[in-house]
Order: structure tokens, then C-alpha cells, then sequence
């Protein structure tokens, strides 16, 4: 298997709701980028996955917001 169809988001899925988290700001800014693109391939999969971590409300307000912006991609075609 290979493409888009290949990718596990399970492993990554963790320290990227940890890293959101991040004092940071342009920690937390690169993470959701990341997140945007992993979207892009799982939908809204990840969305709901994400829920499950200890993530701000407001952050996590502010990543579905951006991320319904994101054009998911139909890897089936």
C-alpha cells in the first residue's frame, strides 16, 4: 500500500494533541499545520479522535475552526 491510503495517524495523533498544548505559540502554531495536513487525509476521523485528548476548549475551538477550511481528500478515487 502506498499514498495517502498508507499513512496511520494513530502513532503521530499523540504528541500532536500534546503539542498544541505547548506554551509556545509557533509550537503550537507548526502542530496544528500539521494537523491541517493529517486532516486533509483522515477527515473528520481525526476531528473526533482529537476530542479524546486533553485539549483546550478554546484551542480546540480554534482547530475546527481551521480545519474546516481544509479540503479533504477523496483517496478512494
Amino acid at each position: 500500500m502506498y499514498g495517502p491510503e498508507a499513512l496511520s495517524f494513530s502513532s503521530i495523533l499523540p504528541q500532536m494533541a500534546y503539542l498544541v498544548n505547548d506554551p509556545l505559540p509557533t509550537i503550537r502554531e507548526v502542530a496544528i499545520q500539521a494537523l491541517e495536513t493529517m486532516y486533509k487525509y483522515a477527515g473528520e476521523e481525526l476531528l473526533g479522535a482529537l476530542r479524546s485528548y486533553e485539549i483546550r476548549e478554546s484551542t480546540l475551538d480554534q482547530i475546527q475552526a481551521r480545519l474546516a477550511e481544509v479540503e479533504v481528500v477523496d483517496v478512494d478515487q
